[in-house]
């Protein structure tokens, strides 16, 4: 069985990472405190209301990780993109759309998020184990309190 593995520990080619980010049609968002709650808040409204089981969040200020349960109803792409349309919804209802006034002539706004999302595939409980240590300690590397969420499910394998 084929599976994406991350390459987060790799080697980065760091000119053409600053090339793709000069190409950029607008500079990367960085999340206010209250941009990233309102955020979290659009991804607990989504997978509440869809019974999805996250167990594991973090909303930093250049990007989030959610780790949520594989379910065979869904590709994993359209369901980032379902938890990042919710929050956009959210930011954009809030008044806090990063692009708020960036309008396209139809009126939508451009997504503050990337194109697609950085999808790893967990095969072992270890895996998922694992992958909730990393989002929960995320933030405090970082210098960032702890982010706990009310729509967290428990995990079993932690």
């Amino acid at each position: 069985m084929q599976t994406k593995r991350s390459l987060a520990h790799g080697a980065h080619n760091r000119e053409a990472r600053a090339a793709a980010k000069a190409a950029l049609a607008r500079p990367p968002v960085v999340w206010t405190g209250e941009q990233a709650r309102v955020a979290a808040q659009g991804f607990a409204d989504y997978a509440t209301k869809n019974h999805r089981r996250v167990y594991a969040a973090a909303v930093m200020p250049d990007h989030a990780h959610l780790v949520v349960a594989r379910d065979a109803d869904i590709r994993v792409e359209m369901l980032a993109d379902l938890f990042k349309g919710r929050a956009t919804a959210f930011l954009k209802k809030a008044g806090l759309h990063p692009f708020a006034d960036q309008a396209y002539r139809n009126g939508r706004l451009p997504s503050p998020w990337a194109r697609k999302a950085w999808s790893v595939f967990l095969d072992s409980p270890a895996d998922v184990a694992r992958a909730v240590r990393y989002v929960e300690q995320n933030p405090v590397r970082a210098g960032l309190r702890p982010q706990r969420y009310r729509f967290l499910t428990a995990c079993p394998y932690v």
